[in-house]
C-alpha cells in the first residue's frame, strides 16, 4: 500500500508551490508581475543580487520621502 496525500497537503506538495512574495514595507502579498526587487533603502537591484521585494506604491513613496 502506498501513501496518497490529500490533494492540498501542504507538507507533501511544499516544493511544488512557490512561496508568497510580500512587500518589504507594507507586507501585502504581491503577484510576481507586481514585484520590484530593491535593497532595504529602496535602491532597485536585480533579483539575483537581492531578495527584498517591494510593491510599486511603497517604492515610489520611499523615493519621495528622500
Amino acid at each position: 500500500m502506498s501513501y496518497e496525500p490529500d490533494w492540498n497537503d501542504p507538507v507533501f506538495y511544499a516544493e511544488e508551490f512557490e512561496p508568497a512574495v510580500k512587500c518589504f514595507q507594507c507586507s501585502d502579498t504581491l503577484d510576481r508581475d507586481d514585484v520590484v526587487w530593491a535593497d532595504e533603502e529602496g535602491q532597485i537591484q536585480e533579483k539575483e543580487s537581492n531578495d527584498t521585494a517591494w510593491c510599486v506604491v511603497c517604492l515610489q513613496s520611499e523615493g519621495e520621502s528622500k
